[in-house]
């Protein structure tokens, strides 16, 4: 017998899983940033495009135990709007995990509607701070760093890097 486990969230014998992706319709995050004349400065995409290579990488393993996995899309317009994809695609695909991919803002209140419930939300954009402390939700995973973890990585970079030393030693 098959069995999935990922802390309380426990599939058994599961044939097909299905994984939710709910983003925002217009989310001016993942607009390219352009520079003098339309060029493309910082080219930015939606998480979805790594959400659909991850399930073909998922696919190979998912042969070989036996399961399926699908991703499905929903877009919405605003909070309440994916406060709704969420209920519907657990209600209606079967999905408990979903990718998440909006504000802080609504990552935080798409946790307290799901809390107590059986669904797994994945943070996949939001870096606030406060999704990790204040606003923490137990059955809310994190695959993006916050601002504070990317500050500290840089700051741990620079001083392997003895860049501190470097200053100083030219001024």
């Amino acid at each position: 017998m098959l069995m999935l486990v990922c802390g309380p969230f426990t599939i058994e014998a599961a044939e097909r899983i299905a994984i939710g992706y709910v983003d925002l319709l217009n989310d001016p995050r993942h607009e390219d940033r352009t520079g003098f004349g339309g060029i493309v400065i910082e080219p930015r995409g939606r998480p979805h495009d790594g959400a659909s290579l991850a399930m073909n990488d998922l696919a190979m393993v998912g042969q070989a135990l036996g399961i399926e996995f699908e991703l499905v899309a929903e877009r919405a317009a605003n909070a309440d709007g994916v406060a709704g994809a969420i209920a519907r695609l657990r209600s209606e695909r079967g999905a408990r995990f979903i990718l998440l991919d909006a504000g802080a803002e609504i990552v935080t209140a798409a946790a307290l509607n799901t809390r107590g419930s059986d669904v797994l939300l994945l943070n996949v954009s939001a870096e606030a701070d406060a999704l990790r402390g204040a606003s923490c939700a137990s059955h809310l995973l994190h695959l993006f760093p916050s601002t504070a973890m990317r500050t500290d990585a840089l700051t741990q970079y620079i001083v392997a890097r003895k860049w501190r030393e470097s200053a100083t030693a030219a001024a």
